[in-house]
């Protein structure tokens, strides 16, 4: 199981958590501390109903949707995310069951 180190600011610490892959966004960058073109992050964290937990800029972990993360106020179109490395077959196949429903 590969882990890594997380800022949690709430209480002025590094958390280590469970690193689920490595995801790409693509799409239109937004926020200062939020997703930008064209880089990779980690995800530590995912769920069933579509959400995945990402280290953002901002260097925390943030949920985003899986299929199409942007900001929740709406103030970007967004983008998507591509798999460049997964390490948990439920991951796996969240991505799965994303890429046929297109």
């Amino acid at each position: 199981m590969k882990t890594i180190k997380v800022y949690q600011t709430e209480n002025d610490y590094y958390k280590d958590m469970k690193l689920f892959g490595k995801l790409k966004y693509v799409g239109k960058s937004f926020g200062a501390v939020s997703l930008t073109n064209n880089k990779i992050y980690d995800c530590v964290g995912y769920d069933e109903q579509g959400w995945v937990q990402i280290v953002d800029d901002s260097d925390e972990d943030y949920c985003y949707s899986a299929t199409s993360p942007r900001p929740l106020d709406g103030s970007s179109e967004g983008g998507k995310w591509e798999p460049v490395e997964i390490y948990d077959d439920g991951l796996q196949k969240l991505f799965d069951k994303i890429s046929t429903q297109k």
